[in-house]
């Protein structure tokens, strides 16, 4: 059973592209041909890139927006007039409301919606007498939106001290080439330095679309995220850097992702008649070095010389017909000489006596 491999073709002129099989020509394909049929090895072109999904656009999100806003602000009248007998009511329309945001972290609103429910969840909890419960829930609020300045109606501490933060790792797998993140509501690129704790995770394509979204605690050293269905890392991105050492040292040493791969380099060779000769560089790759350059080569092949003419009497018609001729005169002569020509000649004439009567 014949083994594919990734295959790149380079040409002379540019050493670091990548071209597909199908810019070979006829009798370079040709001698491609004669390797996998000498080999086993079969070359087929660079897979195609996983398609990424998106998560699309939530036609109930202007509602449900509207839901908790309304919820929010209702909450805010009813826990300023500081009666403790509404405290359960309002706490449970919190909740729902809170549930709602927390279900769809896509929502661009959502880190700064859920940290305004979780503050006004702590007033209710200190209307109810919960002092821990409202402290525990405003430094979940500040570590999830950044916070900002409690006013005098909202209670807890005006200016809340700095929390120290850590290195947090966000790493991507099987993601497009331009990807921004969004932390906590704000774009954060490069090293992230978070609070341990709840944040929240928004990844934004280059044309606006949300490609992930999550809740998700900075408490271990990093987050993983693959964005698309897992491949063979062997596209023309994926061996760019192998390509570019190869260029310069065919026995150059390098990493990447793709484990197994073929390299055909096009060589340069005079067009003669048709067909043309061609000549490949053939190299099995892995993921850290490729094999020793195979040169398969085409030759034009010549047609066959003309037979020579041949100068044997037997070739000639004229030979044949005197041959026949002589045959006829040569029957005809024996014919004669065994007389099949001479006529009978005529009995002689007999005398007979008869006596008188």
């Amino acid at each position: 059973m014949a083994v594919d491999l990734p295959t790149v073709v380079v040409v002379d002129e540019a050493p670091k592209s990548a071209r597909s099989l199908a810019t070979l020509r006829d009798a370079e394909a040709r001698a491609l041909g004669a390797w996998h049929a000498a080999t086993g090895l079969r070359a087929v072109d660079l897979p195609e890139p996983a398609p990424i999904t998106f998560i699309p656009v939530d036609a109930d999100r202007p509602l449900r927006l509207a839901r908790i806003e309304r919820a929010l602000h209702e909450a805010r009248g009813v826990l300023d007039l500081g009666d403790a007998k509404i405290v359960g009511e309002t706490r449970a329309r919190l909740a729902v409301a809170y549930a709602e945001a927390r279900a769809h972290p896509e929502d661009p609103e959502a880190p700064f919606l859920v940290g305004e429910l979780l503050r006004t969840l702590a007033r209710a909890e200190d209307l109810a007498g919960d002092a821990e419960g409202a402290r525990a829930l405003r430094a979940r609020a500040e570590v999830l939106d950044g916070g900002r300045r409690i006013g005098l109606s909202e209670g807890g501490p005006l200016d809340a001290p700095a929390a120290a933060t850590s290195p947090f790792v966000l790493t991507l797998l099987d993601a497009p080439t331009a990807v921004v993140p969004f932390v906590d509501g704000e774009r954060r690129e490069g090293a992230l330095s978070l609070v341990a704790g709840e944040h929240h995770l928004r990844l934004v394509a280059a044309d606006g679309r949300t490609l992930a979204a999550q809740w998700f605690f900075s408490g271990s050293a990093g987050l993983t995220l693959r964005l698309g269905s897992p491949r063979v890392a062997c596209s023309a991105t994926d061996l760019a850097p192998a390509l570019e050492k190869l260029s310069t040292d065919a026995h150059a040493s390098f990493a990447i992702a793709c484990s197994a791969w073929l390299r055909v380099a096009r060589r340069s060779t005079s067009i003669t008649a048709p067909p043309p000769a061609a000549s490949i560089e053939i190299q099995v790759c892995s993921a850290h070095d490729c094999g020793a350059p195979a040169v398969w080569s085409t030759v034009p092949l010549s047609p066959p010389p003309p037979r020579p003419e041949s100068k044997s009497i037997f070739r000639s018609g004229w030979t044949w017909a005197a041959i026949g001729a002589a045959a006829v005169v040569g029957g005809t002569l024996t014919a004669w000489r065994l007389g099949a020509f001479d006529r009978d000649e005529p009995p002689p004439p007999t005398w007979r006596w008869e006596g008188a009567k």
